[in-house]
């Protein structure tokens, strides 16, 4: 009788164990992408060609994207979770005439390295058709602004802004919580004023008012997912 008792209480235990595991089960989910990305708005026309050429290839860059999310619950298919996305475009062209931004002017090279990061809390619905994913997502964050520039001497131009970002994403089931497939997403914003830092201790911080800098994008994208 004693044995048959604690046969009963360890296959007990065992399925307590055994229903806490699975209810933590696959309530994580890890979002990794890359691809192109296009930076939308318009670019002011300078009257040089080659600048102006210039500029509007700053607009197509590389584009990063970082989520990690959590279930509600078991089950659900709604999730919330945390966003990084970047913007990367490294670029330069020589033989040109540059008005610099502390004044000064002169023939020579041009070189921009820049960052736009966003950094938001998201909210996303995943639905499942059979062993895929359609997942949408859209999120409220701060986007970081940061050109590393050489305007014939160093400049580093910083700005910021709230801003939206969301995507949609249809992933085939790889097996073993691996999926993968497209993504589309779109970010929001507007930078109305930097602060630029030079030469010589010169620093100055811009109000672009009418001119300001657009900070949307179009990203377009493979995306992997990890569930835990």
């Amino acid at each position: 009788m004693k044995k048959l008792l604690l046969l009963f209480l360890l296959s007990n235990i065992a399925t307590f164990s055994q229903e806490k595991i699975e209810t933590k089960k696959n309530n994580m989910l890890i979002d990794l992408s890359g691809g192109f990305s296009y930076r939308l708005g318009k670019t002011e026309d300078t009257g040089n060609y080659l600048m102006d050429n210039y500029i509007k290839n700053l607009k197509k860059g590389v584009g990063l994207d970082a989520s990690i999310y959590v279930q509600f619950k078991k089950e659900s298919n709604h999730y919330i979770g945390f966003k990084y996305n970047s913007f990367l475009k490294n670029s330069g062209i020589n033989g040109v005439y540059i008005d610099a931004p502390n004044g000064s002017s002169g023939q020579g090279g041009v070189e921009d390295k820049i960052r736009i990061s966003f950094y938001g809390l998201m909210y996303m619905y995943s639905k499942h058709i059979n062993n895929d994913a359609l997942s949408v997502e859209a999120g409220l964050g701060y986007i970081h602004y940061k050109d590393k520039a050489d305007y014939l001497d160093q400049y580093i131009i910083t700005g910021g802004s709230v801003g939206l970002n969301t995507s949609i994403s249809y992933l085939i089931s790889l097996g073993n919580g691996f999926y993968i497939g497209p993504k589309l997403g779109l970010q929001v914003g507007t930078l109305n004023k930097v602060t630029v830092d030079g030469p010589g201790n010169y620093y100055e911080k811009v109000d672009l008012d009418d001119e300001s800098e657009s900070l949307s994008k179009i990203d377009l994208g493979l995306l992997l997912r990890i569930k835990l």
